[in-house]
């Protein structure tokens, strides 16, 4: 993609900053609980209170406490299982750079995520990452805003916040659905792919 007027760059976190990159973790987790293979997954990303979390409506704490209650946990277990379950996921310390560059460079840059508001939190402390956050200009999270993507609400939000129309921005999701509505808001948007297409592109 090339075009003069682009002045802000969105990104999602879950799938492009931070991916799932070791299973071997949560493959440990299935042995040590008796669990089919993929059943973590499930358990975590197929609660049905999971949306209710990523839209501030139930705190991470309570959503974790139900993914414990179903496993049968206790409080220290769960705090180790979350641990666990997220010790495989990576930080693309080259896209990072890729949005300091950008940043740098006089483009706006945000992250857009459907995530708890405590997401900072969570990577800092829980996962031990830092520097995750530090390239952007604004943070948007569904869970401090009551909204979710693929609502165009949500967009709208993160283009007021970088003060730029839907018209200079673009933005990298790993999701179909969150590509496509962002278009439909006049957005500039991609799927990532991995780093060196989103570079052609």
């Amino acid at each position: 993609m090339t075009d003069d007027k682009i002045r802000a760059v969105i990104f999602d976190y879950g799938g492009v900053l931070m991916r799932s990159a070791d299973p071997t973790p949560r493959r440990e987790l299935e042995q040590r609980f008796g669990m089919r293979p993929g059943d973590t997954y499930k358990v975590v990303f197929g609660n049905p209170l999971l949306d209710e979390a990523l839209l501030g409506h139930v705190s991470t704490t309570s959503f974790w406490a139900d993914v414990g209650q179903q496993l049968g946990l206790n409080d220290s277990e769960i705090v180790e299982f979350r641990r666990t379950f997220w010790s495989g996921d990576r930080l693309d310390e080259e896209l990072v750079a890729l949005i300091h560059d950008l940043r740098d460079a006089g483009y706006r840059t945000a992250m857009l995520s459907n995530a708890p508001a405590d997401l900072r939190q969570i990577v800092e402390q829980l996962m031990g990452i830092t520097g995750a956050f530090d390239g952007f200009d604004t943070v948007v999270l569904s869970g401090g805003e009551g909204l979710m993507k693929p609502d165009p609400a949500i967009f709208e939000l993160t283009l007021e916040r970088l003060g730029v129309p839907a018209e200079e921005a673009v933005f990298v999701d790993d999701w179909r659905e969150n590509v496509a509505a962002a278009r439909q808001v006049g957005l500039h948007a991609t799927r990532f792919r991995g780093l060196s297409p989103l570079r052609k592109w």
